[in-house]
């Protein structure tokens, strides 16, 4: 079992869960009064105007800097058309969820670890290969399976950037390998 994170031993610390509970739900609220202005197309000039305040303290309150009170909220939506409703999360649902997600890493980055030991035997076999049937058909080979594990890869995690260099080293060594031998 992976030993706990530092938010995990932050959140156990009561008085520092406490502390970590009212900074989060002063993020939520500020974030999601920026998404709903964003979505209402508004300027924090048009909020202030609608509340009757300056710019600079829709500025704050949006931006983190103020210890909002539910009644400044409460304007801040109504001045933007909307009216908030508020829910609860178990906390050790939550803490769960956290665990789960490290899970999925954990396993995400076995299946990479198991795809590239698939990846050394296909080199290994290509290699044997590559003495009887030659240099460039192997590196075909090396190309067509650095493809496939791309396609099993997840976007933007690294391996379909790998396996690219890895296909595109191999093309180029066969095709630079086939001039070399034609000529």
């Amino acid at each position: 079992m992976t030993p706990p994170s530092e938010y995990e031993r932050f959140a156990a610390e009561p008085s520092s869960r406490r502390l970590l509970r009212q900074e989060e739900l002063l993020a939520d609220v500020a974030e999601h009064l920026q998404s709903v202005m964003r979505s209402e197309g508004l300027t924090q000039a048009e909020v202030a105007r609608r509340l009757g305040k300056s710019r600079s303290f829709v500025c704050e309150a949006l931006g983190g800097d103020r210890n909002l009170t539910l009644r400044t909220v409460a304007e801040l939506a109504d001045a933007m058309g909307q009216r908030l409703c508020i829910h609860s999360e178990d906390l050790e649902s939550e803490v769960r969820k956290l665990r789960a997600q490290r899970q999925v890493e954990v396993l995400e980055r076995e299946r990479i670890r198991q795809q590239l030991e698939e990846l050394r035997a296909v080199v290994g076999q290509v290699a044997e290969k590559s003495r009887a049937d030659g240099y460039r058909q192997a590196m075909r080979e090396i190309a067509k399976s650095a493809r496939l594990l791309k396609a099993a890869g997840n976007p933007g995690d690294g391996w379909s950037d790998a396996m690219d260099t890895i296909a595109g080293h191999a093309e180029d060594c066969a095709t630079a390998y086939g001039e070399v031998s034609d000529g």
